[in-house]
């Protein structure tokens, strides 16, 4: 019997099967790079969306304090324009008295009316005392002293 050839493209069934079933060592590669792409790029969005929500939430705190802002800007603008009106309102109050006073002032002094506080006899004419008086006897009879006029004090 002749002796066999075997050609090197013939492999035994055992080593063919095993050579399949193993990835080679460039598919292994080019399977972590997509992983790692694939990782690198899910990071990326996460990042993205991080960085959008800071954004917003940096936006919203910005439009709430300038809201504030302008609501003390509307209330003090307000204070300022009662207080304008007050401020007004007392001028036109103190004119008023002063024109008052012009006035009164040009007719003549006005006689003060002192009140009298117990029976007088004044040139035969006897005044009542308009109230009674809320105080000490001392104030009252230095009171009585202070108010002399002619005439005569009479305590009944």
């Amino acid at each position: 019997m002749a002796p066999r050839k075997q050609s090197n493209e013939t492999s035994s069934p055992k080593t063919a099967a095993s050579t399949d079933a193993k990835p080679s060592a460039a598919d292994e590669a080019a399977a972590k790079e997509a992983a790692d792409a694939a990782a690198k790029a899910e990071a990326e969005a996460k990042q993205k969306a991080a960085d959008e929500a800071a954004e917003k939430a940096a936006a919203d705190e910005a439009a709430k304090a300038e809201a504030e802002l302008k609501a003390k800007a509307e209330a003090d603008a307000k204070a300022k324009a009662e207080a304008d009106a007050m401020a007004e309102a007392d001028a036109k109050a103190k004119a008023e008295a002063e024109a008052k006073a012009a006035a009164s002032a040009q007719d003549g002094p006005e006689r003060k009316k002192i009140p009298v506080l117990c029976h007088v006899r004044l040139n035969g004419d006897t005044y009542e005392p308009e109230a009674e008086p809320e105080m000490t006897g001392s104030e009252f009879e230095e009171l009585k002293r202070s108010q002399a006029v002619e005439g005569e004090f009479e305590d009944y």
